[in-house]
C-alpha cells in the first residue's frame, strides 16, 4: 500500500531495535561463533563435539556475524496516521504498508499491556486481545474495526497517536456531513424538478381538454 503524496499526514513513527538487551542476545552467538572459527580455522582445533567442514563453518559463521545484526538492524515498526486512515508496516516481514481506513475504524484507545503475558513477547503476535504489532515497551494504541478485529500498535508516542486519530475522524466526520447536505440539496433538486414536469403535464392535458371541447 503506497502512501500518495496528497495524504495529510497528522502523525508518523518510526521505531527501530534500541533495547540493550535485545543486542546482548545478539551479540552471544556471534562471540561464539567467532570463538569457534578462530579455534578450528586458524589454530586447526576441531570445534565441538560434532565439528563440521571448515567450508561449512566459515559459511554459517558469516551468516551469524554479518546476517544476525544487519536482520535486527532493518526491523522496524512504522505508523503513519492520515487523514485516509492509519497505515502501519512492520519491516521486514511487511513489504508493503497495510491499511485501515478511516470509514472501518470504530473506536481506539491508548492501552497498558504485559508483554509477555498478553502476547507472549514482542513483535507480530496473537494473544487473547487480538493481533499486536510491537517493538517495546508496554503501551500501545489499541484498533477495532468495523468486523470486530482488534489490532494493537505498540507506540512511545502514544498521546500524539491518539489527538492524530482524532484528527482523522474529524476529516470523516465533515466528509459525511459535506455528503449528507449535497443528497439533501440533489433530493431536492429532484423533487423540485418533478413538480414543475407535473405541472406541465397537468397545464398540457388542461389545454388539450379544452381545445377537444372546443
Amino acid at each position: 500500500m503506497n502512501i500518495g503524496n496528497s495524504n495529510q499526514v497528522f502523525f508518523k513513527e518510526i521505531q527501530t531495535v534500541k533495547s540493550w538487551w535485545i543486542w546482548g542476545l545478539v551479540l552471544i552467538p556471534i562471540v561464539v561463533f567467532l570463538f569457534g572459527m578462530i579455534q578450528q580455522l586458524i589454530f586447526k582445533k576441531p570445534w565441538g563435539n560434532n565439528p563440521m567442514s571448515d567450508t561449512g563453518l566459515l559459511i554459517v559463521g558469516l551468516i551469524v556475524v554479518f546476517g544476525l545484526p544487519l536482520f535486527v538492524s532493518l526491523i522496524r515498526l512504522e505508523i503513519i496516521v492520515h487523514n485516509q486512515g492509519v497505515d502501519y508496516r512492520y519491516r521486514p516481514f511487511h513489504f508493503q504498508y497495510q491499511r485501515i481506513l478511516k470509514e472501518h475504524l470504530v473506536s481506539y484507545q491508548i492501552v497498558h499491556y504485559r508483554p509477555l503475558r498478553d502476547y507472549g513477547g514482542w513483535g507480530i503476535r496473537y494473544g487473547k486481545y487480538g493481533k499486536a504489532y510491537t517493538l517495546s515497551g508496554d503501551i500501545g494504541v489499541q484498533l477495532i474495526t468495523v468486523d470486530q478485529k482488534k489490532i494493537l500498535l505498540g507506540t512511545l508516542k502514544p498521546e500524539d497517536m491518539q489527538k492524530a486519530l482524532d484528527s482523522t475522524k474529524k476529516t470523516l466526520t465533515h466528509t459525511l456531513a459535506f455528503s449528507t447536505d449535497l443528497s439533501i440539496n440533489l433530493l431536492s433538486f429532484i423533487i423540485n424538478n418533478n413538480l414543475i414536469v407535473k405541472k406541465k403535464e397537468m397545464r398540457f392535458f388542461v389545454l388539450q381538454e379544452m381545445n377537444d371541447n372546443g
